[in-house]
């Protein structure tokens, strides 16, 4: 496997590690995010083997939730997979910005959101289940019927901001 050099535009680092393997192309891709990075513009997945540079307004926040000013992104095998299989509920009509290993720096917090202070340097667990069914408490959020993550089927990281919901702040992923 071929390593790339990790791209930093505009104070974002994307660390493209598994890059090569996307069958949309590696330029392509890398094209994509470049534009994304110059331009504070998130990378969508819009249909399978569709990724798109498009504008998208700062985010809204919960009154318990976290506004994160994206510092770093990694792609990792999971994007891989969603770019070139898919993901169901993401298409054309609801697409979703990628990217869920994420950290960057908490520009506002909801004003019940006693934890945290903007301009702390945070690093984000994406997956969140409901915490409380069986397989929540054995420690296998991912196995939650409720189970949800950033850049999976809620928006992520490959943007400029992202916001953080009460259910990850409450959760202890921050």
């Amino acid at each position: 496997m071929q390593t790339m050099p990790a791209l930093a535009l505009r104070g974002l680092t994307v660390y493209p590690k598994m890059m090569v393997h996307f069958d949309v192309g590696r330029e392509a891709s890398v094209k994509a995010i470049e534009e994304s990075m110059s331009s504070n513009q998130p990378i969508f997945l819009v249909a399978q083997k569709d990724i798109r540079v498009e504008e998208a307004p700062i985010p809204a926040i919960e009154e318990d939730g976290i506004l994160l000013k994206v510092k770093a992104a990694a792609i990792c095998g999971t994007d891989v997979r969603m770019v070139n299989n898919g993901y169901k509920g993401i298409s054309p009509e609801t697409p979703r910005i990628l990217g869920h290993e994420l950290s960057g720096i908490i520009e506002r917090v909801g004003s019940r959101v006693t934890a945290y202070q903007p301009g702390q340097r945070v690093a984000v667990a994406p997956n969140m289940g409901c915490g409380v069914c069986a397989d929540c408490v054995a420690g296998n959020t991912h196995l939650c019927r409720t189970y949800e993550a950033l850049g999976i089927n809620l928006d992520g990281g490959f943007a400029e901001y992202v916001a953080i919901p009460a259910k990850a702040v409450s959760q202890g992923n921050v």
